[in-house]
């Protein structure tokens, strides 16, 4: 279980995994003048030095309600419109 546990420590703190999150904390919502759809449009903030440190300070103290689940999946071949089941 350690293992893991340190994988995904270092996941969470990778390069990509914080510029999504940089781009989650800091984005400005804009609506894709090309579809109907709103996205996330990087900021000046999000490139600032320090704003990695902010990011992972967000995620060293979670939300009461967020919960974080680590586990095995496995996948249903016959079928790909199911969704992923736990492992029992």
């Amino acid at each position: 279980m350690y293992p893991a546990l340190q994988l995904a420590s270092r996941l969470l703190v990778s390069a990509p995994v914080m510029a999504f999150f940089r781009l989650l904390k800091y984005g400005n919502e804009v609506t894709d003048v090309s579809s109907p759809y709103k996205v996330l449009e990087s900021s000046g903030v999000a490139d600032c030095p320090g704003a990695d440190e902010d990011v992972h300070d967000d995620c060293m103290r979670p939300s009461s309600r967020l919960l974080f689940v680590f586990g095995a999946m496995k996948s249903n071949a016959s079928n790909k419109n199911q969704s992923m089941q736990p492992l029992r």
